[in-house]
């Protein structure tokens, strides 16, 4: 059986099978301890009555880390009746939920032949960018991105905030800036933590010193021309020629003041 017809994506580095397991019904439950971003994690797999038993030497981590590890252990029991045993081994959280990805991929085809599965990326970062500034995108939308990036075991989405076209951040700050569509700290945060739940690093992105225009709307004189009029942020793309003057004090005083902000928001 090839690891395709297993509908295993990305394919593991190694995967012993075994006997025909057939998909089985009822609530699942956990034997042993856990965390408790395990146990969310456990709770939001499609119910197949299996019992699941995690051993995970480092379940303590407020965010992934690029550096850390997503190396797992699976090993299926008997799972064609409730009561079915399943076994994690993993380093961090985040080997953990890569594996409980593993499982929702097997079960979601019904009837599988595998009785273990081991494996770690080959990549440790595996990203999605989204644009959110040329186009809003809804926390729900974001949300949902999250989710699917968690199936095919994505680790870093990547948010690109501000542009010529936008200022995505409601900064506490200069809240000048933000356009009509902007995300809150808290719900960046939120965000960060819905992520953190499914193995994933959520990265943000301004843009400077050039792709200002959309700063130089609010305040003009932080350009390097030294004040030309800015009409709103731009509607077009492109290359434009508008670029922050590093060497005002007030802009270095800004900059650093929103990375500081997007520092408390994004371990």
């Amino acid at each position: 059986m090839g690891l395709v017809s297993l509908g295993l994506l990305p394919a593991p580095r190694k995967i012993e099978l075994g006997p025909r397991r057939a998909r089985s019904w009822g609530p699942d439950r956990i034997q042993g301890p856990c965390s408790d971003r395990i146990r969310r994690a456990v709770a939001r797999l499609p119910a197949r009555g299996l019992v699941l038993e995690f051993e995970v030497e480092d379940p303590q981590s407020p965010v992934p880390r690029l550096a850390d590890s997503y190396e797992y252990r699976l090993s299926l029991g008997e799972t064609a009746r409730p009561g079915g045993r399943v076994r994690i081994e993993a380093a961090t959280e985040w080997g953990a939920l890569t594996a409980l990805a593993t499982l929702t991929q097997l079960v979601a085809k019904g009837a599988f032949d595998v009785s273990r599965v081991r494996d770690a990326p080959q990549y440790p970062w595996r990203g999605v960018m989204i644009d959110t500034v040329r186009h809003f995108i809804s926390l729900e939308t974001l949300r949902r991105t999250l989710d699917v990036m968690a199936f095919y075991k994505l680790n870093v989405l990547h948010l690109h905030l501000t542009d010529d076209q936008g200022f995505r951040l409601a900064s506490a700050n200069y809240p000048e800036l933000a356009s009509d569509e902007a995300y809150s700290a808290a719900e960046l945060a939120d965000l960060v933590d819905y992520a953190a739940d499914r193995a994933i690093r959520v990265v943000p992105e301004i843009d400077v010193p050039g792709h200002a225009t959309s700063w130089l709307a609010a305040h003009p004189d932080w350009g390097v021309d030294g004040g030309r009029a800015v009409q709103g942020p731009s509607t077009r793309f492109g290359v434009h020629d508008v670029c922050l003057d590093i060497e005002n004090a007030e802009v270095r005083r800004a900059v650093d003041t929103l990375l500081g902000e997007l520092a408390g928001v994004f371990p």
